[in-house]
């Protein structure tokens, strides 16, 4: 706060003292103003004074000053008198005026003083109209009213803020500011005013055009027929606010109301809060999760080394965007897409959000499709298609040797014309069961047509294959003991010893071998 005193009327240069103090957590500081009859009385310099404060002047019994102080914390007014202390070590009886003023954000006290020559009663016209804007603050206008709150006096930001020239708002009162429905409000404050001495409140306020705009008011009783009002337009910070208002409002909807789980996280991957959909999704409530690491909630073991990539990246600034696993309180797997940012302000980062939105219905369907396309229906085995693609992939591969099978179920169709085509599918299945069974884990078992399996045995030579050919024939056997229809099939295998050599062709070979086999049969 910067006042040019020297711009106030002659009368209140010549008969009052103004010390103004800033008021810091209860407390007077040291001037930040004075003006020149404060320094002529007490006989210091302007800088001398300074570099006080009202305690270092002040030579009469300190309880009377700290009483008035506390008063002044009670009622923002006092009024105390004693001796002060001047420069050359005489001592100057003052009456003191004090009032505790709000300016941009900042309490000051503004201390009035009288010589004690000077009657008591005299108003104290302060002539704060005509201070400069920046003197009081950027968006201050100030007012002088009767107690009634007729304008008698204005400054240039009540001009500027109110849209009235200065002729305009003299023939004015306070009152024709104040919306309709404030107007009963507006007449107990002057009371309020003229009782206390003093009164603050937030308004809104009418301009010229109709238009309704945020002010905070200040108003000091300064004598019992004058007030001094401070109108400081704070409508843009009201308007910042309603619409702080309102984007919490929507984010609070958004985060409550959302499909989607949320969790908003600190740079520490610490959970601070969590919503609703995050609780039925994962299986935690609030008070389980809070203050716990979102990686140890939720993500499985195997999936922690990526999660811990994910989460280092957006702790320094990134966007995730990807797709992943995690699991519920119960273990239970749970699909997610995952939007993982950070949240800023003024670039700086104040914490993360991570959004998950549960395609687990989706992945599944995708599972099964996936499973359609490369199984057969019926079986449950591979199908040709998957069969086919193995054979390319594998017949680049240098881990040889590899063996192929193909195995045909003799009498299908005597089955199917004399049964039923269901009874010939549960013959395909069992056959299917018992392929399956003779083989092992890493080996590919598919069904490449109606009556025909085939099996790739991967870095297995033609013993092996032979192993695997017997296993299946005494399997059938097995299973005739205890069927009331005989399960025969013909097998041929084939393997690949070099790498030139390609599967298709030991395909054909393993197929023409199974047909010899299968000939022989109808031979005998």
């Amino acid at each position: 706060m910067s006042a040019n005193f020297n711009t106030m009327p002659d009368k209140l240069q010549k008969d009052y003292g103004l010390f103004i103090q800033q008021f810091n957590e209860g407390n007077p500081g040291k001037f930040v103003e004075v003006n020149e009859n404060a320094c002529s009385w007490l006989g210091y310099s302007k800088e001398e004074l300074l570099a006080l404060d009202m305690q270092d002047i002040y030579a009469d019994k300190k309880q009377n000053l700290s009483s008035a102080i506390n008063n002044l914390k009670d009622k923002r007014k006092t009024f105390f008198q004693g001796k002060f202390l001047a420069r050359d070590g005489s001592k100057l009886e003052l009456r003191v005026n004090s009032w505790l003023i709000n300016l941009d954000n900042i309490q000051y006290i503004l201390n009035i003083s009288q010589n004690e020559i000077i009657e008591e009663n005299r108003e104290l016209d302060m002539g704060l109209w005509e201070w400069d804007t920046e003197n009081i603050g950027q968006h201050t206008a100030v007012f002088a009213t009767d107690a009634k709150g007729k304008i008698v006096e204005v400054n240039k930001t009540a001009v500027e803020l109110s849209g009235y020239s200065r002729d305009e708002l003299l023939k004015m009162s306070a009152e024709d500011f104040v919306p309709a429905e404030r107007k009963s409000k507006f007449i107990d404050d002057i009371d309020t005013t003229q009782k206390k001495g003093f009164y603050k409140q937030e308004y809104p306020t009418l301009k010229n055009d109709g238009t309704v705009y945020y002010t905070r008011v200040s108003a000091i009783k300064i004598s019992e027929d004058r007030h001094l009002v401070l109108v400081e337009d704070i409508d843009y910070k009201k308007k910042a606010e309603q619409i702080l208002k309102e984007q919490k409002a929507y984010f609070q909807q958004l985060f409550d109301k959302s499909p989607d789980a949320i969790a908003l996280l600190d740079n520490q991957e610490k959970v601070i809060r969590v919503n609703k959909s995050f609780e039925r999704i994962f299986e935690f409530n609030k008070k389980e999760v809070k203050g716990k690491k979102i990686n140890g909630l939720v993500v499985p073991e195997s999936e922690m080394d990526k999660a811990r990539v994910i989460s280092r990246n957006v702790i320094k600034g990134e966007t995730f965007v990807g797709e992943a696993v995690r699991k519920a309180k119960s273990g239970k797997k749970v699909y997610v897409s995952i939007n993982g940012f950070p949240i800023t302000l003024d670039n700086n980062q104040l914490g993360i959000y991570a959004v998950y939105h549960d395609i687990t219905d989706r992945k599944e369907e995708e599972e099964k499709i996936k499973f359609l396309s490369f199984h057969d229906q019926l079986t449950g085995l591979y199908n040709r298609r998957y069969f086919e693609q193995e054979m390319e992939r594998l017949d680049k591969s240098r881990r040889l040797p590899i063996s192929i099978i193909v195995a045909d179920l003799d009498g299908l169709k005597k089955i199917n014309d004399n049964y039923g085509h269901k009874e010939g599918d549960r013959y395909i299945e069992k056959a299917a069961d018992i392929m399956k069974k003779s083989t092992r884990g890493e080996d590919i078992v598919a069904r490449i047509g109606g009556d025909e399996f085939a099996v790739i045995l991967p870095e297995s030579d033609c013993s092996i294959a032979e192993d695997v050919k017997r296993r299946i024939k005494t399997k059938c056997s097995e299973c005739n003991r205890n069927s009331d229809f005989t399960i025969s099939i013909s097998i041929g295998c084939a393997t690949k010893n070099k790498e030139d050599e390609f599967l298709d062709r030991v395909f054909v070979k393993a197929d023409n071998a199974m047909y010899q086999e299968k000939n022989r049969k109808y031979i005998k």
